[in-house]
């Protein structure tokens, strides 16, 4: 059941989501067609919800296009360049046409008919114009000139100059030769404002100021009453072709007043559907990704070349439909014309998107397609026939040395370059030899953006794969340096076709093989302790046993002088043992980390100076000479003072044993920075090794001495230092060999 609702909720929120943004997007176009404005759309629908049709600009026009032609009748003047500019007209509106898109839009200006148009009309056209108007009851008219009526259709309906109105109209025009008066439902109205015509201006009527009459047309009267609520006329020329609408464009012009509010009020709804549900998308949103996902498992599965297809046919459909318009501003922008309409393009755009909302739905739900795949298939959403030929050069390259790739890669950028830089020079000459019809600077400006486009465009790929190759760089060096930093787990990855990929893997197994190593030597290391340890133990046993019976033989009296002697050399012996069994535990110990320590703070030069002192008859029975450095102020560090004294005594003692007799050791203590220095130096009686590390368990720097120590005093030092977080290192210069113990201080 969980799983089920689930996919219902991936589902339903992808709905959701699908049609709330195509609900919106194709009202905002349909807005988009119908105004070139806000505040025009607020105009038109407040007229819509006004109930009055005659509040619209529509109506307005048409008043005032009626009172132009009526003065044109008046004065018997020229219509036909009127007629030339709209280009078209219709004698008669036939039965079947009355409710095509047509015969909304039809107006007195489509009734001039098509023998006449020799640039004049006569008193008879007029005379026939109107015999053809004067049915349409909707628009009653008296036309005087010099005070003579000339035409009326009011036949027995009352309609005077003062404002007589008969029933059923509500609106009343009235202009005397200088000025118009208006009067809509006994109200007069304010026509001229402040007398100044203006684009804003609400008439169009002459009158202002600034829109003065020629002589004849000021001799001309014309008195108009429009009907309140307009109905159809028509007529029926059965003789000749069947019934047929007279002009009827006042009724026609209510009629999509009416309809109009219905529009708005259904689009307002569809908005507010739009909005909710994209609300519930907004809710939803986690469960549409996972659509999102699901879609993009099968965009995947679709070639790139086939996406790509699929994405461009839309837009050149749209194109196409633009293509008139296309062509005019690319002329303009090409060579420069004077007179720029850059309304144009709007009313092109308008026109383009006018019955093809689908068009523009579809360009936008492809978009999402292909972004959608961009996102969610990241590795292969451009998989297809171009990847697959990449994909051959991209392996054709990786056999290539490092070297000869990088070199390669600014290849294309160069010759992108050349080929930018020809056609630059070829869009120079083209430019200097046009004499006649001479390029704009708009075009030049828009050419060189395109290369300068382009150049950047190249570098910056350029770019952004040499980026590709110094953050791999970075990268392999980081890794070398934690390699060097002991870090031997930590592997490195890039990907098998990147440039660095082959030196990253022997890395890798350089890397691996040190951690080996190291892995092999430290189970030998910690073999070895325990198998000492082991062996350690079992001799101390038995080791008792002979010290116990070594004194018991000392204590016989009457032993021969050579027994005492053989005596006397298992007790030396075996004390010597003792202390090997001793030193040995304390290492493994501290090998195993179990060595317990009481960490304390502690004067190093009181130390030193004690451990000197303890010393001191064995300094004084050797044939050294001891040199001491130490400071006379407190040192204080953090260390276990047992160890560290045995670390010193058995530094000391070693250089007591291994010095050159009448040479001189030096025991020093000096501060650098924090850290506190304690260093024993002494000349060695024999030519010191290069290759020993005498910190190593049993390792004796005089191979030939068969007395004193056991090669595990420099061993138990580095331990025991160690063990209290300080710093061991011996150096060994020729002859000279230095011990430095190091110590971070304690700050005061």
């Amino acid at each position: 059941m969980d799983t089920k609702l689930k996919k219902w909720k991936k589902t339903f929120s992808f709905i959701a989501f699908f049609l709330g943004i195509s609900i919106l997007l194709g009202n905002l176009s349909s807005l988009f067609v119908r105004y070139s404005s806000v505040d025009v759309l607020k105009k038109d629908v407040s007229s819509a919800f006004s109930g009055d049709y005659q509040t619209t600009d529509e109506f307005r026009y048409y008043v005032s296009d009626y009172l132009e032609r009526f003065l044109v009748m008046a004065s018997g003047g020229n219509i036909s360049s009127w007629y030339n500019y709209y280009n078209g007209y219709t004698n008669e509106i036939y039965e079947s046409d009355i409710y095509s898109s047509y015969a909304t839009t039809y107006t007195f200006n489509n009734l001039v008919p098509d023998d006449e148009d020799d640039g004049t009309v006569s008193r008879s056209l007029i005379d026939k114009l109107h015999d053809r108007l004067k049915d349409d009851k909707n628009v009653l008219y008296q036309i005087y000139h010099e005070g003579k009526l000339l035409y009326s259709n009011n036949d027995d309906l009352k309609l005077d100059k003062n404002g007589t109105l008969p029933e059923g109209y509500n609106f009343f025009l009235h202009f005397d030769g200088k000025q118009v008066t208006m009067i809509k439902d006994g109200e007069e109205l304010d026509v001229y404002g402040d007398g100044y015509y203006r684009d804003e201006s609400d008439w169009y009527v002459p009158g202002y100021k600034n829109f003065t009459l020629d002589e004849k047309s000021a001799k001309s009267e014309i008195v108009i009453a429009f009907a309140k609520e307009p109905k159809i006329y028509m007529f029926g020329n059965y003789s000749e072709s069947g019934s047929v609408q007279r002009d009827n464009s006042l009724y026609w012009l209510k009629v999509n007043f009416d309809n109009s509010k219905s529009e708005y009020i259904s689009q307002g709804l569809s908005i507010i559907l739009g909005l909710i549900l994209i609300v519930i998308y907004i809710i939803l949103r986690k469960d549409k990704k996972a659509a999102d996902k699901k879609i993009a498992e099968l965009t995947g599965h679709v070639w790139f070349e086939i996406k790509l297809l699929i994405l461009i046919l839309p837009f050149l459909l749209l194109l196409l439909s633009f293509k008139e318009y296309l062509y005019y501003y690319l002329n303009e922008l090409f060579y420069g014309y004077e007179y720029i309409e850059w309304d144009y393009l709007y009313y092109g755009l308008q026109r383009i998107l006018e019955g093809r909302t689908y068009i523009l739905l579809v360009c936008f739900w492809l978009i999402y397609l292909v972004i959608n795949d961009m996102r969610y298939n990241r590795g292969r959403w451009w998989h297809g026939i171009c990847s697959y030929v990449y994909n051959i050069f991209k392996t054709s390259e990786l056999r290539l040395p490092f070297q000869k790739r990088i070199t390669n890669r600014y290849l294309p950028v160069f010759i992108a370059e050349v080929v930018l830089a020809a056609a630059s020079l070829s869009a120079i000459i083209v430019a200097w030899r046009s004499y006649y019809e001479p390029i704009s600077i708009t075009t030049y400006a828009l050419f060189f953006l395109l290369v300068a486009g382009l150049l950047i465009f190249f570098q910056l790929a350029y770019a952004k794969n040499n980026k590709t190759i110094s953050q791999d760089v970075g990268a392999l060096i980081n890794q070398i340096e934690a390699v060097h930093n002991g870090d031997l787990t930590n592997t490195l990855r890039r990907p098998e076709d990147a440039d660095l990929a082959k030196a990253v893997n022997e890395l890798n197994d350089i890397q691996q093989g040190m951690f080996t190593a190291m892995n092999e030597q430290i189970k030998s290391e910690r073999m070895k302790v325990e198998l000492i340890s082991n062996v350690s133990h079992d001799i101390k046993t038995p080791l008792t046993s002979i010290i116990s019976y070594i004194e018991l033989l000392k204590q016989e009296e009457e032993l021969p002088d050579h027994v005492r002697e053989y005596v006397a050399i298992l007790d030396s012996k075996s004390q010597r043992l003792k202390e090997m069994v001793k030193d040995v535990f304390e290492i493994s110990k501290a090998a195993s980390g179990q060595l317990p320590v009481n960490i304390e703070e502690l004067d190093l030069g009181k130390l030193l100076r004690q451990t000197l002192a303890d010393m001191q008859e064995k300094i004084d029975e050797s044939d050294i000479i001891l040199r001491t450095e130490i400071m006379a102020d407190p040192v204080m560090i953090l260390a276990d003072g047992q160890r560290l004294y045995r670390v010193f005594q058995n530094l000391i003692g070693n250089a007591l044993l291994y010095s050159l007799p009448g040479s001189r050791v030096y025991v020093t203590l000096n501060l650098s920075g924090e850290m506190a220095i304690a260093c024993v130096k002494n000349t060695s009686r024999t030519e010191i090794p290069t290759d020993l590390d005498f910190t190593e368990r049993f390792v004796r720097g005089d191979e030939s001495r068969t007395d004193g120590g056991s090669g595990l005093g420099l061993s138990i030092a580095r331990s025991f230092t160690e063990a209290c977080n300080g710093e061991f290192k011996v150096e060994t210069n020729a002859d000279l060999f230095t011990v430095t113990v190091s110590f971070k201080r304690v700050k005061e």
